[in-house]
């Protein structure tokens, strides 16, 4: 029987609430679900302070997963855990501490580089002794020249891996993440937003690159009788909050804000039904899931026309230049106004949708881990 041992630590740190936990935990439902018989799963996990680490336990780094000087200090017992377990292959899914098993053929997982391509906003050398730095600049990408395999979620990270790595293309494969793990039914219950106005909706993160600056002017140029708020749903701190609000003051739309903070799936989904618009003109993506989640739950989308986004879109969604809020605002203003777009957008991200399934990514990493 072959065993493969699968990467759940990013559930165990503060990447479980944001877009790497839930490509986890979809992803390894969805492999345990679709693996054969003759295949044995483990999931390597972090055990707390008080569990007595068993076979696929490590003692974790804070349990926060940004103390680096931690992180690096439990990296030689993670590999140690890996080693014994026995494993034939391991999928490495922590986006910040690559694994490399001595034993076990080692298949990484990249869902972008843009720390690395972005190093003064995301990586400061004044930052906890510059090891984030240090990891995403130098350690990381050694780790993953090392790797037997690379796993890129969209071709536009394949590209940049090649291009910024130099990394053979021939050592990357490309497995789109699945769409369906909401409850995907447009015809669900409609959110509201706590002003009871209409909204158009953000989901996720908060820092510069998602552009939500320009997102809030493009606001301000629409018709004045659109009435649109900007809801935000995601965990965000406190210094995110007050930056937000005051990007909003600032453009002069502090009263069209409306943050709504970590949402649970139920009551997300309604809000994607509810919204006017879904808007993610972000800078830099590795794939764009709210983007396809928007799409299966029936919300009309408008993104960037650059990164990965166009490629997860499709012909789904209207695309416009994120560092333009007059074209931003043009996007929303025509998916407003314009029924028949609407219900064009609506019916083409249905079908958009049905092309990425958390069932086809699993056994497209199982046929990989396999080989």
């Amino acid at each position: 029987m072959k065993r493969i041992l699968l990467d759940g630590t990013p559930l165990d740190t503060s990447h479980r609430h944001r877009g790497v936990g839930r490509y986890t935990q979809s992803l390894l439902a969805a492999m345990q679900a679709e693996a054969d018989p003759s295949v044995s799963l483990g999931i390597l996990r972090l055990a707390s302070a008080t569990d007595h680490p068993g076979p696929h336990l490590v003692r974790p780094f804070s349990g926060t997963g940004r103390d680096w000087l931690k992180a690096l200090s439990s990296l030689s017992r993670i590999e140690t855990t890996i080693s014994r377990d026995g494993a034939a292959s391991f999928l490495g899914l922590d986006p910040d501490v690559v694994a490399r098993p001595r034993k076990a053929r080692m298949i990484a997982t990249v869902y972008d580089l843009i720390p690395l391509l972005h190093r003064e906003q995301y990586l400061p050398w004044k930052s906890q002794f510059g090891l984030p730095r240090l990891l995403h600049s130098a350690w990381n990408p050694h780790r993953l020249r090392q790797a037997d395999h690379i796993v890129a979620i969209s071709h536009e990270v394949k590209r940049t891996i090649v291009e910024t790595l130099g990394i053979a293309a021939d050592r990357i494969t490309v497995i789109h993440p699945g769409a369906d793990h909401l409850a995907l039914a447009p015809d669900g219950p409609r959110g509201r937003i706590p002003s009871g106005r209409p909204y158009i909706l953000h989901v996720g993160a908060v820092d510069s690159r998602k552009n939500l600056a320009r997102t809030l002017r493009a606001l301000t140029l629409l018709p004045r009788d659109a009435d649109l708020q900007l809801a935000v749903a995601g965990r965000m701190t406190t210094a995110e909050e007050e930056s937000l609000r005051e990007a909003a003051e600032s453009v002069g739309a502090k009263e069209r804000l409306e943050l709504l903070g970590f949402v649970e799936d139920e009551q997300l989904s309604s809000l994607y039904r509810g919204a006017v618009a879904f808007a993610f003109p972000s800078l830099a993506e590795g794939w764009g899931l709210p983007v396809l989640e928007s799409m299966a739950l029936g919300c009309p989308v408008v993104t960037s026309d650059r990164s990965s986004l166009p490629e997860a879109a499709g012909e789904a969604a209207v695309l416009v230049d994120p560092t333009s809020p007059e074209a931003i605002a043009d996007g929303l203003r025509r998916v407003a106004e314009d029924t028949r777009l609407r219900q064009d957008l609506i019916e083409r991200g249905l079908r958009r949708v049905g092309s990425f399934s958390w069932r086809n990514s699993a056994r497209e990493h199982l046929r990989l881990l396999s080989a």
